[in-house]
C-alpha cells in the first residue's frame, strides 16, 4: 500500500457533498482542478475502487506553472 503522491492518470472519480462524478481522464481532471472545481481538499480517486485521497496527494495536480525565462 503507497501513501506516496499519486500519479495523474486516466480514469479519476471525484466526490463533493457525497455525491460521485466521474471517471474522468487526467486530462479532465487537469481542467477541473485549473476551473476551481477540484479543489486541495477535494476527495478524488484512481478508478472505480480506488483509495479516497485530497487532491493536494495528487502529483503535478497542484504544480504551479513555470515562469518562463527571459
Amino acid at each position: 500500500m503507497s501513501t506516496g503522491p499519486r500519479e495523474v492518470s486516466a480514469g479519476w472519480y471525484w466526490e463533493v457533498m457525497g455525491k460521485v462524478y466521474g471517471p474522468m481522464t487526467d486530462q479532465e481532471l487537469l481542467q477541473q482542478a485549473k476551473a476551481g472545481v477540484i479543489q486541495r481538499d477535494t476527495l478524488v480517486r484512481k478508478g472505480s475502487a480506488g483509495q479516497w485521497v485530497h487532491a493536494s496527494q495528487v502529483k503535478g495536480l497542484f504544480t504551479a506553472p513555470v515562469a518562463p525565462q527571459s
